[in-house]
């Protein structure tokens, strides 16, 4: 991530406000179709955000909690082959 000194940050803020607070009219034609491709990708948006959740679940539940899924919990409590404690 980009870290910004205390100036260049209210540079750059100032500089966002004063081109996205004085919008000119844009005398441009929507038809239904732009909105329906534009809710087209909000859903693809949504539904790839949602697969990549899924398929990195527990490595992002062991980053944040810092604990081990319960199968690998259960692997290390398993006793050793050649350890003696099976008949």
């Amino acid at each position: 991530m980009i870290q910004l000194s205390g100036r260049r940050a209210l540079l750059v803020t100032v500089a966002l406000l004063c081109i996205l607070g004085n919008p000119r009219p844009s005398y441009a034609y929507l038809d239904p179709g732009s909105a329906s491709y534009t809710l087209q990708m909000l859903i693809a948006l949504a539904l790839s955000a949602a697969f990549v959740i899924k398929a990195y679940w527990a490595k992002l539940k062991r980053f944040v909690t810092g604990v081990a899924p319960s199968s690998e919990r259960q692997e290390d409590k398993l006793p050793e082959s050649g350890s003696g404690d099976t008949p």
